[in-house]
């Protein structure tokens, strides 16, 4: 079924469409990408813009800000908004929430989430700002831990590509990582690791 609503989206043809069912892992899986709204695995795909993500996300959910906002000056302000917004998110995945919001026309929903953005604000208002304020004092950034090096163990990889990758993931900083040879030397080398 959403294989067939991705290819009804501007710029996604059979190619594309059946590349993000692979990538993902199934049609099952990209209907919990949709669900969880979860850009970045759609933003993971190669060829696939954070843009691209977006719009294909929007589609899928339904998002009416296309056919909510008519005019040119009325897109120009939801995405200075946005644009607003995403400036206080800290990390990528809150960013790409963000990126989602449209506005709704149902009246059910906007009370539903009114009501739940003056709870918070009541609950806010009612905490002991003193005593936050004092245990906020101790919070600091968090330090960089040192990577606990086990030099009786290292990552076997077949090819050179692969040992970049996980060179590329830091890998490196808790193994030793060996691409394969067929030298007699590299047969005595693997002698001296306790595990591969």
């Amino acid at each position: 079924m959403e294989g067939a609503q991705l290819q009804n989206i501007k710029g996604i043809g059979d190619k594309l469409s059946q590349k993000i069912i692979d990538e993902l892992g199934g049609e099952e899986e990209l209907n919990q990408v949709i669900e969880n709204l979860d850009l970045e695995r759609l933003i993971n795909i190669e060829g696939i813009s954070q843009r691209k993500a977006i719009e294909i996300m929007n589609q899928l959910i339904g998002n009416p800000a296309q056919k909510f906002l008519k005019s040119d000056r009325a897109i120009q302000l939801y995405e200075e908004i946005i644009e607003k917004i995403v400036s206080y998110s800290n990390t990528s995945y809150a960013k790409n929430r963000i990126l989602l919001l449209a506005p709704i026309k149902d009246e059910e929903i906007i009370e539903e989430r009114l009501n739940f953005v003056m709870n918070a604000k009541e609950k806010v208002s009612n905490l002991p700002l003193y005593d936050l304020d004092k245990l906020m004092k101790n919070l600091h950034d968090p330090k960089a831990s040192k990577p606990n090096y086990d030099a009786s163990k290292a990552i076997l990889v077949e090819s050179h590509e692969d040992a970049d990758y996980l060179m590329d993931l830091g890998l490196n900083k808790y193994y030793t990582i060996m691409t394969a040879s067929d030298s007699p030397f590299f047969q005595e080398e693997l002698r001296g690791y306790e595990l591969i």
